[in-house]
């Protein structure tokens, strides 16, 4: 159940409150052992478009 609350059942992408608390996490660890991170955020254009798709080709292998 933790898993569902945690990623997206579609994708396997964290969600966005997961998604906060770990890089609340990664920061607070950086300051405290003095090294840097970088992240890297995507805008994937008609993403609704792309994922009702990947929900289609999903629901016809099951």
């Amino acid at each position: 159940m933790r898993n569902l609350a945690t990623y997206d059942g579609l994708t396997g992408v964290l969600r966005r409150h997961a998604f906060v608390d770990r890089m609340e996490s990664f920061m607070h660890l950086s300051r405290r052992e003095g090294f840097s991170f970088s992240v890297i955020a995507l805008d994937i254009d008609m993403f609704k478009k792309s994922m009702n798709a990947m929900a289609m080709r999903r629901a016809t292998k099951s």
